[in-house]
């Protein structure tokens, strides 16, 4: 019976992997999951990591436990000491499995246990109690008290309540806890800064009197605080320092609504809901940003640095972006139903590559995998550079492709959100642009690719139109660095490192220009050709090449010290044995013979064909070759036409 079983079981195995991978192949290029249809208008959502539960707020006074794991199972349990009164924020103790959601109308926090199938109870606060965060390292949580001008510190385990004052109408809140710090963000333009050990605030004033501030995030990493800032719809990122509560402003788009940080990346991310914007902040590079073109009005953004993606939800529309933390590459996932689904928040369950969506349109909650984001297709702009002003006619170019085993239907490029032209749907990916229809000012370019599937990614530059003083801009080239690349290598000694440039030229330009470079450890060349002819208002894409030299083995050759002696007598040995006394004619000849084949071998060993290095021979040579050294290289490319000349710098750094 065993050997049958045996066998049974091998089949079985054998079916369930053909099911999966039947499965896999459908799935492919799919991200959504699931839509779990709920109760009324379902808006803040948390999750437990440690459980696999997501928690999810709904109005009146209701709050969806949802099994994280398919089929998606959930139950509903009832918050707030009033009937309509609607729960805001939620957090979660993964540490105690308790989940904490505020009943604005009624002055409490609803206790969810988890331990004790979901049994409710309420701790009263102040008054209009608005968001939540939890510092499940001392168990304490902190809710804004809206009205109050105060922040409640639930102790969890007591369950005792400390008053803290702040600013004037508190609303959102981070904590950091790593140095036990709060953080608050008030509507009168300060940040209350409380101390969790002395529960002592502090203010820190961010920007002008009265100005409301937005979402707030925390650097646990580099102890950096994000917050948003309204002043007139023109808006800022006030970036506060934990060590000493200093104040830097990065200014944005209108107005920053979600704020997420990640901390491994040290990216931070911020959605500009009335510019259809998200701008990214690169803290490690001097707070350097880029502008990703999201449309519906993007409002929460959310984490996964797992993956380092950021999910950004679309408040007016029905979908979810996808931004790609590594080359900012954006993908777009339809949720919910029907023409607004109207996403309003997100939770990340990193364990199961889940991403759960709250649709408050469309009373749902859609699902999406994390891991099937490969199967988008790839897209960027080459032309125009990233950064470079733009005037008269611009031809917009980009390249694009499917995934294995799907085609790309096409590109379509949009001016600040709106479509440029009709979609291409064949390469060249194409358009022109007419510069003199926009402002002077800055606006964004995008290439939108989607598949056969449907599934769409995108990529976009932000350039400068200024068609009021061209000559100033650009009379005549420019070397820049082409979007999405970089004016830096790395590379190991023997390998090839590869720069791509874009050559621009000005309005009134028409010449060929000569390109040249200096400064390369070793050969540095141009694939195509160093003389390119460029008419006005164009762009060529350059490909710099720069080969390095990897380090050769030891040779070891034979010693020639008596090579000039042996070279002599092998000369002089036929006519020494021609010479030699005898009788007859045929052994002269024999003589003359010999002589050659023993002159023959001397040369041989004169030239070292003896082979290998005779054991304790006391003259050998070794050479080798260390290749390119080690260290940093700065490398010059240099454009020429007539008397005008242009360089940029790229670095070079050799391991």
């Amino acid at each position: 019976m065993m050997p049958e079983n045996r066998r049974s079981s091998g089949l079985g195995w054998a079916l369930w992997a053909i099911v999966i991978l039947l499965w896999a192949a459908t799935a492919a290029g799919d991200q959504k999951v699931a839509d779990i249809a709920l109760g009324a208008a379902p808006q803040s959502l948390a999750v437990n990591p440690v459980t696999n539960v997501v928690y999810v707020t709904s109005n009146p006074n209701s709050v969806y436990v949802v099994d994280a794991a398919a089929p998606y199972a959930f139950v509903t349990v009832t918050v707030g000491n009033s009937p309509g009164t609607g729960p805001n924020g939620i957090a979660v103790n993964s540490t105690t499995n308790k989940t904490y959601v505020a009943d604005y109308g009624s002055g409490s926090v609803s206790v969810i246990d988890g331990n004790n199938n979901y049994a409710v109870h309420a701790v009263t606060v102040g008054n209009g109690p608005d968001n939540i965060a939890v510092n499940e390292s001392t168990n304490t949580i902190y809710v804004t008290n809206y009205l109050d001008n105060t922040v409640s510190a639930i102790n969890g385990l007591t369950e005792n309540v400390t008053t803290i004052n702040t600013g004037t109408k508190p609303r959102w809140l981070a904590l950091n806890s790593l140095t036990n710090m709060v953080y608050v963000a008030n509507q009168d333009g300060t940040v209350t800064v409380i101390n969790g050990t002395t529960n002592t605030p502090t203010s820190v004033t961010v920007a002008a009197a009265g100005t409301p501030l937005s979402a707030i995030a925390v650097n646990t990493q580099t102890n950096k605080i994000y917050v948003g800032t309204n002043p007139n719809y023109n808006a800022g990122i006030a970036v506060i320092d934990g060590g000493n509560n200093s104040v830097t402003n990065v200014v944005i788009g209108k107005p920053s609504w979600g704020v997420a940080v990640n901390s491994t990346t040290n990216k931070i991310y911020v959605t500009n809901y009335l510019d259809n914007i998200v701008t990214v902040i690169d803290g490690g590079n001097s707070n350097s940003l880029s502008t990703l073109s999201i449309a519906n009005q993007p409002q929460s953004v959310v984490i996964d640095s797992t993956v380092n993606k950021a999910y950004v939800a679309s408040s007016q529309g029905n979908t979810v972006t996808v931004i790609d933390g590594a080359t900012n590459q954006t993908v777009t996932i339809a949720v919910g139903s029907g023409a607004y689904s109207k996403p309003s928040s997100l939770g990340v369950l990193a364990s199961l590559n889940r991403v759960f969506v709250a649709n408050t349109g469309s009373n749902s909650v859609s699902v999406i995998d994390t891991s099937l984001a490969s199967s988008a297709p790839t897209v960027s702009i080459t032309s125009p550079a990233n950064g470079s002003p733009v005037s008269q006619t611009v031809t917009v170019q980009a390249t694009a492709s499917a995934s294995s085993g799907l085609t790309l239907a096409g590109v379509q490029f949009q001016l600040d959100g709106a479509n440029l032209g009709p979609q291409v749907t064949s390469t060249p990916y194409s358009t022109s642009w007419d510069t003199t229809q926009t402002t002077n000012a800055s606006h964004i370019l995008t290439a939108v690719a989607t598949d056969s599937a449907g599934t769409a990614a995108s990529s976009s530059v932000t350039v400068t139109v200024n068609n009021s003083s061209v000559i100033n801009i650009n009379p005549d080239f420019v070397l820049a660095v082409q979007a999405n690349s970089s004016a830096s290598a790395t590379v190991a000694a023997g390998a090839t490192a590869t720069y791509l440039l874009n050559l621009i030229s000005g309005t009134t330009f028409n010449g060929t220009v000569t390109l040249t470079c200096s400064g390369a450890p070793a050969t540095c060349s141009f694939p195509a050709s160093s003389s390119i002819s460029i008419s006005a208002n164009s762009t060529v894409p350059i490909t710099v090449t720069v080969a390095t030299v990897g380090p050769s083995a030891s040779v070891a050759q034979p010693g020639r010290r008596h090579a000039p002696f042996t070279f002599a007598l092998a000369l002089l040995a036929p006519f020494a044995l021609a010479g030699w006394r005898g009788s007859r004619r045929r052994k002269s000849i024999r003589r003359w013979v010999i002589g050659g084949f023993l002159a023959l071998m001397m040369l041989l060993v004169s030239c070292g064909g003896g082979g290998a290095v005779p054991p304790g021979a006391s003259s050998v040579n070794t050479t080798k070759s260390t290749g390119t050294a080690a260290g940093t290289y700065t490398l010059t490319i240099t454009g020429t036409s007539s008397t005008i000349t242009h360089t940029i710098s790229l670095t070079l750094t050799v391991t």
